[in-house]
């Protein structure tokens, strides 16, 4: 049976595979089928005679040159950080299909790929956050691996358990599968949210002139300096990751922590690194780009690009849970 594979409807720039990849793979694909077609039969075959050992020798040379070119093609388009791994995995969450269902085994393992994110950052002021997603997740993988012939998506997930009469109404059951991915929902809605405070806001942008000098003997063939005034975005945002985190708190998880949680939660930000150390743990080993504002400018936009994909998912997962009544508003 062929699984189907799920895709975001707007996967982000630098995770999809643009069209000169699509057309260069499926180009070289076509040759290799060629070449394998082409390859001689060996001695003895039916309708098959004796050919010239140079002539075999030549073909599957450049049978494996081409191949070589796919990997090539395939490898390039890889994640390359683990925050490249948490947008990729995220992006084929939701289904295009099936009226936007939620595919559960690739959220799980999207949920698993930003927990190892948040462990990798070694953010001591997000230690309990991580460790809230690691035990709900094990909740949820655990009822998964024992059903997942009946929970291909979320709803189908949710409608099993309901179905069981383990819960009381909207009174999930505590340790389920339900109450596991309310929480994680609500700490993904945090995660999102305490990203987009880290970005620069559209007031922050300013518009930079950058004067451009052709006296380069390279470039002797254009004399003349020109200047272009070319939109930067700010790296530094108007608000602090502290203060970003706890506005992020107050809206997605005080309203259903009790006094406990509620101290707890926000005495663990006074430990938040600043933002420069943030976007430094969070880019990937693998740049080559040495400027560190520009690096920092590259995190903040794949922070934005999983903004905007995390967004209509958690739409759609709350969605889910008020329609079956299963959305429990109840302080921990």
């Amino acid at each position: 049976m062929i699984e189907r594979v799920a895709v975001h409807p707007n996967p982000p720039n630098h995770q999809r595979w643009n069209e000169a990849e699509i057309e260069t793979t499926t180009t070289l694909t076509w040759q290799l089928g060629k070449l394998v077609a082409s390859l001689p039969r060996r001695d003895g075959d039916v309708g098959g005679g004796g050919v010239e050992s140079s002539s075999s020798s030549s073909q599957l040379l450049e049978l494996q040159q081409t191949k070589n070119k796919i990997d090539t093609v395939v490898v390039q388009a890889q994640p390359s950080s683990k925050l490249d791994q948490v947008i990729h995995s995220f992006s084929s969450v939701l289904t295009t299909a099936n009226n936007k269902a939620i595919n559960t085994a690739a959220l799980l393992k999207a949920c698993t790929s930003h927990l190892h994110l948040m462990q990798s950052a070694s953010n001591p002021s997000l230690s309990l956050v991580a460790k809230d997603l690691e035990q709900n997740l094990s909740k949820v993988t655990s009822f998964y691996n024992h059903h997942q012939h009946h929970c291909a998506t979320l709803s189908s997930l949710l409608e099993l358990e309901r179905g069981s009469g383990i819960h009381e109404g909207n009174r999930l059951k505590e340790g389920s599968a339900a109450m596991g991915l309310l929480w994680i929902r609500r700490s993904l809605a945090f995660q999102s949210s305490f990203y987009e405070g880290l970005l620069p806001q559209e007031s922050d942008s300013i518009s930079t002139l950058i004067t451009t000098s052709s006296s380069s003997s390279t470039l002797s063939s254009c004399s003349a300096t020109s200047t272009t005034a070319i939109p930067v975005a700010t790296v530094a945002s108007t608000t602090t990751p502290r203060e970003a985190a706890n506005q992020a708190y107050n809206k997605h998880l005080s309203p259903y922590h009790g006094w406990m949680l509620r101290t707890a939660f926000p005495a663990s930000f006074s430990q938040m690194s600043d933002l420069s150390v943030i976007l430094s743990t969070l880019s990937s080993d693998d740049d080559t780009v040495d400027d560190i504002q520009e690096k920092e400018q590259m995190v903040l936009s794949k922070l934005r690009e999983l903004v905007e994909i995390l967004e209509p998912l958690l739409i759609v997962w709350r969605e889910e849970f008020e329609r079956l009544g299963l959305e429990d508003v109840r302080r921990v």
